[in-house]
């Protein structure tokens, strides 16, 4: 994994003048040695780099706008058609300056905005290598401007390009895909579309088809196509449209797909086969209304919980009377054998991709639902009665303090797993009320050995970010410092940082192999996965290393 001197090294000379070379290269050798210094001198370097940084972001921000424009330029003079053969672009990237970057963090959304902004008639040649040295200079100025804190919070389209990457596993997202679709009451033949376009998309951006310009030998069912062309933008759909406008989006994530001359291209790969969930919610909600893409959401939530050995998830939402006006309505409640409860909230409201999480936008998606479920945790434990839709008044068998659980389609720019301190924004991420992603919860259920160990994790989550000063790539790295140390050894890490310094997760690296292999086929083989990751080379080490 590059270092950011290594990075900085890729930049273009012309990317600024003498003083801002000199300046970044300054910069960039301190953030290398920031990682896991103690607080007080941790503190000190991040306040000097935040304050020489400030003359870097008129000269940065210049770059990215000049290649930006090189990248729109040259999409006029390249065909769309050209992604229907990989091996035009693979020989236009090995052609640029710093193209180890790709190939340490994958395709983006480079090719989908080719295959839908460009406009031209020239496959390959100089114009396709001037358009991918564009997008490797604007993807390295938006490394080094995501590591300056520039502008703010991240967007999810910076914190994609932030090393290292966010972990994602096909096998989760197609599980909550099938799962919204099941909840859904769309035909069930749209399970068997999906699991063939997966098949598909699997094969074409894994084998070596797509590589020879050979995508239409491998099968595609008829349903499979259908989907394919319902999660797609047409070759050249939104030319003359900015290189910037293209890379924020949402379309590549709710189309991933493209069909160019009968031939289905997973023009954004990474989408297409770890992000599916999201492609398929939107199309939900296409095809019949927002209540019923949530209410399939909710459904989902409850099915993953419904996997936790020993977890008692009631199948529909129940109230807890806040007050007088507001009878509480809870989307989750579920328990264990041992008495413990758990009341949760599940948003699938949509993002913009490309939107930095703000103040703003972090209390419209995460803190209105926080606030509802610390309401009812309140009503909970003051003695309200849990009610059924029916009416049915539940009997109160269980602990008066119950776990609170956010759950959320999108993952807000990372917020999930940054404390307030690491992320430039006064709620950037929630501190007493763990919140993760959809895909993130099939993740940490499927290493669970039960209830028990469940309300644990949960706890321990709970804990680390109440302190405001920890901090992880994902919840990938959350969960391997629990599954690696243990509750009591977890538990002993944050007694001892409490208030004194910070917790930096260890960046685990996960292999291409293992982001689209098979589902574990119990938590004892997932366990044995996760902690054989090795940690991210070149990256801070921390806890859980």
């Amino acid at each position: 994994m590059n270092s950011a001197s290594d990075i900085f090294r890729m930049l273009p000379s012309d990317w600024g003048d003498a003083a801002s070379v000199a300046l970044l290269t300054d910069l960039t050798n301190k953030i290398e040695s920031f990682g896991g210094q103690p607080s007080e001198d941790g503190m000190r370097t991040a306040q000097e780099i935040a304050s020489k940084s400030v003359f870097l972001v008129g000269p940065l921000a210049d770059a990215a706008a000049r290649y930006a424009e090189r990248a729109t330029d040259a999409l006029t003079e390249i065909d769309p058609r050209t992604v229907v053969n990989f091996a035009h672009i693979e020989g236009a990237l090995r052609r640029v300056l710093g193209n180890q970057v790709m190939a340490e963090q994958g395709w983006r959304r480079e090719i989908w905005t080719l295959c839908v902004g460009a406009s031209g008639r020239k496959r390959g040649g100089l114009q396709l290598r001037h358009f991918m040295q564009a997008t490797l200079d604007y993807r390295i100025v938006a490394l080094i401007r995501g590591w300056l804190g520039h502008n703010g919070p991240v967007s999810a389209q910076d914190h994609d390009y932030l090393i290292p990457l966010r972990a994602r596993f096909a096998w989760a997202s197609l599980d909550i895909a099938h799962l919204l679709v099941a909840g859904s009451g769309l035909p069930v033949d749209l399970n068997n579309a999906l699991e063939d376009l997966h098949r598909y998309t699997h094969e074409a951006c894994n084998g070596q088809a797509w590589m020879v310009g050979r995508l239409g030998t491998i099968p595609l069912s008829s349903i499979g196509r259908e989907l394919a062309s319902n999660l797609s933008t047409p070759p050249g759909a939104l030319a003359g449209t900015s290189y910037e406008q293209l890379l924020t989006t949402r379309r590549s994530e709710t189309h991933p797909f493209s069909v160019v001359d009968g031939i289905v291209v997973p023009a954004r790969p990474e989408a297409a086969q770890m992000r599916i969930e999201s492609a398929i919610f939107a199309y939900i909600r296409r095809e019949t209304n927002q209540n019923t893409a949530a209410l399939a959401m909710e459904y989902a939530t409850r099915v993953v919980l419904s996997e936790v050995p020993g977890m008692d998830v009631h199948q529909g939402p129940v109230h807890i009377r806040v007050d007088g006006n507001n009878p509480g309505e809870t989307d989750l409640f579920a328990s264990g054998p041992s008495g413990d409860v758990l009341l949760g909230e599940v948003k699938s409201h949509v993002t913009i991709e490309g939107e930095a999480t703000t103040d703003e936008s972090y209390q419209r998606g995460i803190g209105h639902m926080v606030a509802q479920l610390e309401k009812r945790r309140i009503a909970y434990e003051r003695g309200e009665e849990i009610h059924l839709m029916d009416g049915t008044v539940l009997e109160r068998r269980f602990r008066e303090r119950p776990a609170i659980l956010g759950v959320t389609l999108h993952e807000y720019s990372g917020a999930l797993w940054r404390a307030a301190a690491a992320s430039g924004t006064v709620q950037a991420a929630p501190l007493l009320t763990p919140v993760l992603a959809v895909v993130d919860l099939q993740i940490v259920v499927a290493a669970m050995t039960d209830a028990r160990d469940f309300f644990t994790y949960l706890d321990l989550r709970r804990r680390l970010f109440r302190q405001g000063m920890a901090h992880a790539c994902d919840e990938l790295d959350i969960l391997c410092w629990y599954l690696r140390g243990g509750a009591i050894a977890c538990s002993e890490d944050l007694d001892r940082a409490e208030g004194r310094h910070a917790i930096l997760m260890s960046a685990k690296d996960v292999p291409i192999p293992e982001q689209v292999g098979p589902a574990p086929d119990s938590s004892v083989e997932w366990r044995a996965r996760l902690l054989a990751l090795p940690h991210v080379d070149g990256w801070p080490h921390g806890a859980g290393a």
